[in-house]
């Protein structure tokens, strides 16, 4: 019986609940026709600053709230490489005299990467895994990640990252993507994805807030 589940096609089944699980993000690039989102300085340590009130709507509402200790998350924040930690701005980007690339901001729907439709689906995500053999628990193995619905994610996941596109100089919200140095795609303290760069890379910058309030910046390379 096991064998004859495993022969099921449900790739229409997992796409459509990852389609499901996509976040609003905004894509930021420099010439857009959007609002301004952003300025990208591209200081050796001093890399952009992001306009705070225009993440309203991308879910981060209440870690935002946080870290403005229950006031209104308005100013900017600035996002720094190697160790400088980020630092919160009260002036929003139109009051402040920054030099460096105005970045226009678009919206669009972050699809989740394999990883977090694992973690995060429904029931049929279970059904899928258990047709291969699988558990939520062991669901980053290659039984997973080369079948069927496992390729088709990973292919839409790619074809709307900007990390493999290279549709953004910057992307606000939206989901992650687990590096080879991440022991686990969730960190556990809710923390979720505010700020990742790319332009200029290497390296990457991802700014994280979570559940306490708190920034935290990390720098990734190859």
């Amino acid at each position: 019986m096991s064998d004859v589940r495993r022969t099921v096609d449900r790739t229409a089944e997992i796409l459509a609940e990852a389609a499901r699980l996509a976040r609003p993000a905004l894509q930021l690039r420099e010439g857009g026709d959007g609002p301004l989102a952003a300025v990208w300085v591209g200081g050796e340590e001093h890399r952009v600053s992001v306009d705070i009130g225009i993440l309203a709507g991308l879910g981060l509402d209440a870690s935002l709230a946080s870290a403005f200790a229950g006031g209104q998350p308005t100013g900017s924040i600035d996002v720094f490489a190697g160790d400088v930690e980020p630092t919160r701005h009260p002036r929003v980007l139109a009051n402040r005299r920054l030099r460096g690339a105005p970045l226009h901001a678009t919206r669009v729907a972050s699809f989740p990467p394999l990883e977090a439709l694992c973690a995060y689906g429904g029931p049929v995500v279970d059904t899928w895994l258990s047709d291969l053999g699988a558990t939520r628990a062991n669901a980053g193995g290659a039984r997973v990640r080369d079948s069927r619905e496992g390729t088709a994610v990973l292919r839409a996941w790619q074809a709307s990252c900007p990390l493999y596109v290279g549709a953004a100089d910057v992307l606000l919200g939206g989901w992650h993507m687990l590096w080879p140095e991440d022991d686990t795609y969730d960190r556990g303290d809710g923390s979720r994805l505010v700020v990742w760069t790319f332009r200029d890379a290497e390296p990457w910058l991802e700014l994280w807030t979570d559940n306490a309030g708190r920034f935290s910046t990390i720098e990734r390379i190859t």
